[in-house]
């Protein structure tokens, strides 16, 4: 049986529960998982050819991006290396993939040909 690529993404949902560890630790940065449940939109959409490319595509933007990104904060680990600095540089580098990624999706989506 063959799982379809849109349900995959799709089950990323899930991993917003883990917000509900926020009250309960007292650790607002828990609240951040709360942004995988955008992928719950997954769900209804048919997975065409157009999609799949389109999903690869800013998967691999996002991907260099992050690699340029933390290849470019290693000079301001490097510097001074301590555990805060590389927390930050890992941090900047997750966030460079989503940012990267949602904006290569949308300018995928509506404007390619």
């Amino acid at each position: 049986m063959k799982i379809e690529k849109n349900k995959i993404i799709a089950s990323l949902t899930a991993l917003s529960a883990l917000a509900a560890l926020a009250p309960i630790t007292g650790n607002n940065d828990w609240l951040t998982f709360l942004s995988f449940l955008s992928f719950y939109s997954f769900i209804k959409v048919n997975m065409d050819e157009r999609m799949k490319t389109n999903i690869d595509r800013a998967a691999r933007n996002g991907f260099i991006a992050s690699l340029v990104c933390l290849s470019a904060l290693m000079f301001y680990v490097t510097s001074s290396p301590s555990t805060d600095r590389i927390v930050f540089a890992l941090e900047i580098s997750l966030a460079t993939i989503s940012i990267v990624a949602s904006i290569s999706f949308t300018v995928y989506d509506k404007f390619a040909q």
